[in-house]
Formats: C-alpha cells, sequence, structure tokens
C-alpha cells in the first residue's frame, strides 16, 4: 500500500499555470490582473504591462503580448 499523503496529494491535483497582465509593482511584489477580471498577487521582477505567466504565486516567466479575444457561447 503506497504513503496515504502522496494518495491525498494526487486527489488535490497541481496547481494551474495563469496568465495576466501586471498592474502593480512593490519590489518583488506584484498585482496581477487576469484575464477573467481576476486579481492576483505573484512574487517575481516584472514591470507594469508586461504580461506574465504564474503558478501558485510565483512568476514562471513572461507571457506573449497578444491579442485578448473572448468567445462567448
Amino acid at each position: 500500500m503506497s504513503n496515504l499523503f502522496v494518495r491525498f496529494k494526487r486527489l488535490l491535483g497541481s496547481p494551474v499555470q495563469q496568465v495576466g497582465t501586471v498592474t502593480s509593482v512593490d519590489g518583488t511584489a506584484l498585482v496581477v490582473t487576469q484575464a477573467g477580471g481576476g486579481v492576483a498577487r505573484v512574487t517575481g521582477a516584472a514591470t507594469v504591462g508586461q504580461k506574465i505567466y504564474f503558478t501558485a504565486g510565483k512568476l514562471d516567466g513572461l507571457a506573449p503580448s497578444l491579442t485578448e479575444v473572448f468567445v462567448e457561447e
């Protein structure tokens, strides 16, 4: 039988990578506006206006500045 904690962690799943635009910078603390309108606090180095990828509150890298298109069903 495998470790019970490992089995529990598999149920939770892994954090999802998200994308957003940096709206405020204070040292290494960033405020990011997500495409759906949400706001997140992220740790990392970026400048205002840059699009970034982030996972679980940490900066993963810069995202390309492409036009956003929303399709409604």
